[in-house]
Formats: C-alpha cells, structure tokens, sequence
C-alpha cells in the first residue's frame, strides 16, 4: 500500500457510512447541540431531514452509553435489517374499510410484543439454574413456548403473529385479544409484568432505538401515516409506562422530518415537548465533521486531546487546508470561503457536505492530483473544480427534491419551474402576487388539500424551497438587512410574519436565478443587501 501522502484525491472518500466507520465513529463524530439532552434520556423523538445524523447519533449514543454504563445497553432496531416491518406496512396496505383507530392498535400492539421480547432476549440470561417460580421462569418459559430463545426474535415473531391472524400476517379487529388467548402467547402479559420486575430490581438501564424507519419504501400515502402514527404511539405509550413506574427504559425513536410532519400525532403536547429537530445551525460543527474525517485520514492527532475520543485535529489550517483551498472565486466573480460556498448548495446536513467533499477531491484526482501534491493545484483550477461539481450536485439535490416531495404534493414540480430565470429575492407583496397571477397551487395527495397564495408560500418554506425574513431594524444605513429562517435551519420555520422571501441557493444552477446585484445569499446568515439592491428588489415588477 503506497504512504498515505501518495495516495490520489480520487481514493478518498470522506462520507463513509456508519457501517464503514464501526467503531471509529466516535472519534469522527461532532455531536449535536441535542446530544446531551438525548444521552440523559430527556428526548424521546428526534426527527431531521435525511443525511442530517440522525443514525449517526444512534451509534454513537450506544457506544457511549455502553461505554460509560460498562454494558451493552442499547438496542438499536433498523426496521431495513428484518422483514418484520414490511410485513407490517403489507397488511397495512392490504386493509380496506376498517377504522384507523382500530389500524394503529394493531401494529402498536405488534411492535410492543417486538420490543418486549427483544427486552426479554437481551437482559435475561437463559443459562444456568432455573428456581421454580420466580420471574427469571416465567420470562424463559415464555420465550422458550415461542422459540425466541434462539435465533431472530424479529424474524420469529412475523410467524407467530401470522399463525395467530388465521395464518397470514394481516391487520384484524381484536389482536390484543388474540395475543392473550393463544396457547403461545397467552403468557405475554405475565411475561411482560415479569421483565419490568426484574430489571427494576436489577436497576437495570436500557435504551431501545428505533432507527431508519423509512427504509422500507415509503410512498407517503395513507397506509404510512397509519404506520408513522402507530410508531409514535408506541414511544408514548411505553415511555409513560416507564416514567410511571420509575424505570430506567426508554424508547428513541428517529424519523426523516417528511415522515415526521406526514404524521398526524406529532403535535400533541407529550410528543412535541419530548421531541428534538436534529439540525446544523452553525456551519462551524459541519466544519468539525469535515476536519475530523481528514484528520484521520492523514493521522493528525490533537497535541493535548481532552480523553481517548477527541484524539484527531479538527483544527481547519491542519486539515481542511491540507486538502482544500481556504477561499475560491464563484461563479459571481467574488472571493468567498470555500466550505461555506460549498455549504449553501446543499440542505446544511453531513451527508450532503461529506459527499460532495468526495466528489470536489476526485475532480482534481482524476486529473493526477495526490494528497501531496493538493496544495500545490492552482486557485483557478479549485474555483472551476468547485462550480463544476456543486452546480452538478445541487442539480441531484434538486431532483431528489422533487422526486420525494412529489409522492406527496401534487404539482410541486410546476410551482418550482415557475420561478425559473426569476429574482432570488422578492418583497411579500411582490412575491404574493407572482403566486396569485400564476395560480400556483400544489395539493397534498392523501388528503386533496389544496396550497395557494400565502399558504404555498408557507409550505414552500416548510419543504425548503424558499427561505422567509423580516427586516433587521439595526443593520447600517447603507444596506438593508434581513434575520432569514430557512426550514433546513429551524424547527418551527414558519412561525413569525415575514416581509421578504428568498429562494434557498440550492435551486439557483437549476432554474437559473440570480441574487440582485450579485449578492452572495447565504443562508445561516443575515441578508445583507445596498440600498440600491434593495431598491432593485422593491421596484421588480413579476
């Protein structure tokens, strides 16, 4: 293997996945500002968009859990590793006519017997003597009369709940029921009221996470709100248990923010004051997330590292800068920061930044540039290196775009072509205008519900497209200045009144918008605009 100086930018791939990094992810790892209140237990739903960590968080969370706590005490659920949820979302499919009360029962009612006896699986040891009744007995025989004493208790469970709904896996009126008659799982309740016994007087401590749960093929129809619903209830229902009796369980569960909002219970009081929006406000934590992979990569460790997990530099002039210019000149013939013009072509998660990292460093190693020699590479050929590959990339962000939002809004596609070769920048009244006169409208397929005038302005910021803000009344006199709220920064983006409206970055190589007067719009910053852009703006006429 040829020295790590030598080694081409086309071999380098920043944006490894979390099963590539194993236990390397918490030395690679920025964690959150949520990291602290979700490793206490004080969260119970996180939600973000897809790339954003949230899997990331998962992993890391149990290794330091387990860590500090001396045990394996985090079980992570992937709903994408067992064909126990497809199966669910099938007979969700397949149900016609039948309450949606009665629906969400159902597959909670399944997914608790999944956690339950997966509970079972990991805290009782099922070697050794058994005394006659006692907890540690019932616990086993249960798990033994259902064969999950070996092998995939997911796995397991779809056969047994298949054999107890008439032999096939499917949705019926009185599952509950069901589960306490059957000769196989008539054991369940005392089973259950069994393991919350012994693991509090084991004083035992577990966290369940159910991670990925959009894995499985989702279409954003009915049949997967029914799901997202059933898995919120779920958390609710067994995290209060838990609360009640004083247990040290929980459950964590991670949803992509578009599954998230397509559920109809996120708003209730319990769900919203335990759930957290997993976002990157501040650029300089991605800037960490960057430094950090590269500083492993080169093997640049930190001269005085807080503890065994912070040895790698995220100091930028040590890592950044050993493989990227510090500043390039856009495509608005200014100099700007390299990573922050980078950052606004994407939707501000890890993801998105690490990968196009990977795709910026392979245009120069195609051409015969190593990690040695990547200093040496010219300003103009990093400048070009950067618009080719970041106009190429935000083109795919926007047609991922499209293509996610467009199972759920009908008509996106046009409203977003609407605004091609427009402003970027627009006054309210300009902008409600454009909308009104254009009769843009899109409608939320489930349920017909149709967006127009200020509402699709509303929804439009919601899914990203255009970011609202009002005027900042202390910016100097001779520009006009604006607090923005862009939904990929905010949890509750469209809450305030708004008096300009800004067209996120992402979309401007796609549709080909410019910002007035040339004006670098960058998203986790005021908008800054000279009066005479701004008067360029108010006089604009759609």
């Amino acid at each position: 293997m040829p020295p790590i100086k030598d080694t081409s930018l086309s071999d380098i791939h920043l944006s490894k996945d979390i099963a590539e990094l194993e236990e390397d992810v918490r030395l690679v790892w920025e964690p959150p500002d949520i990291y602290d209140e979700v490793f206490k237990d004080n969260v119970w739903l996180i939600y973000g968009r897809k790339g954003s960590g949230k899997s990331h968080l998962v992993d890391y969370l149990g290794k330091e859990k387990s860590k500090k706590e001396g045990k394996d005490s985090v079980i992570i659920i992937r709903p994408r590793e067992d064909k126990l949820f497809p199966s669910v979302m099938s007979a969700i499919t397949a149900v016609e006519d039948t309450d949606e009360r009665i629906i969400i029962e159902n597959v909670t009612s399944m997914l608790e017997f999944v956690v339950v006896a997966l509970l079972m699986r990991r805290c009782i040891d099922l070697k050794g003597f058994l005394c006659f009744n006692t907890d540690r007995e019932t616990i086993y025989n249960f798990l033994v009369d259902n064969g999950f004493h070996e092998g995939s208790v997911l796995h397991k469970i779809v056969g047994v709940l298949s054999r107890i709904t008439d032999g096939y896996f499917k949705i019926v009126d009185n599952l509950v029921q069901l589960l306490a008659d059957n000769p196989l799982t008539k054991g369940f309740p005392g089973a259950k009221a069994a393991l919350w016994r012994s693991l509090m007087q084991a004083r035992t401590s577990f966290l369940i996470c159910i991670d990925d749960i959009d894995e499985i093929g989702f279409s954003f129809s009915k049949s997967d709100r029914f799901f997202a619903n059933a898995l919120i209830v779920l958390m609710l229902r067994l995290n209060l248990e838990f609360a009640k009796a004083k247990h040290r369980l929980r459950v964590l569960l991670t949803s992509p923010s578009e599954l998230f909002f397509h559920s109809s219970l996120w708003g209730d009081d319990w769900v919203e004051a335990k759930s957290r929006c997993l976002r990157w406000t501040h650029h300089e934590g991605i800037q960490r997330i960057v430094n950090k992979r590269i500083g492993k990569l080169l093997n640049i460790k930190k001269t005085n590292p807080r503890d065994e997990n912070d040895i790698y530099s995220d100091a930028t002039e040590q890592t950044w800068q050993r493989l990227f210019p510090q500043n390039i000149t856009n495509k608005l013939n200014k100099q700007e920061l390299a990573l922050k013009y980078l950052l606004r072509h994407t939707f501000y998660t890890p993801r998105q930044v690490l990968d196009l990292c990977d795709k910026i460093l392979h245009h120069q190693g195609d051409k015969g540039a190593t990690i040695e020699t990547a200093r040496n590479i010219k300003d103009c050929e990093w400048s070009n290196a950067f618009q080719t590959e970041v106009e190429e990339y935000s083109c795919n962000i926007v047609s991922n775009f499209l293509k996610l939002y467009g199972k759920i809004y009908d008509g996106l596609d046009d409203v977003c072509r609407a605004f091609t070769s427009k402003p970027a920048v627009w006054t309210r009244g300009n902008l409600i205008s454009f909308v009104e006169r254009n009769e843009l409208s899109i409608t939320r397929r489930e349920t017909q519900e149709r967006y127009s005038g200020d509402a699709i302005i509303d929804k439009l910021q919601q899914l990203g497209f255009i970011g609202l803000g009002t005027k900042d009344l202390l910016s100097p006199s001779m520009t006009t200045a604006f607090n923005m709220r862009f939904a990929f920064l905010e949890r509750l983006p469209n809450s305030r009144p708004w008096e300009v409206g800004v067209i996120s970055p992402i979309f401007y190589d796609s549709y080909g918008i410019l910002p007035p007067d040339r004006t670098v719009i960058v998203p986790h910053e005021k908008l800054s605009l000279s009066n005479q852009a701004w008067q360029e703006v108010a006089q604009y006429r759609p």
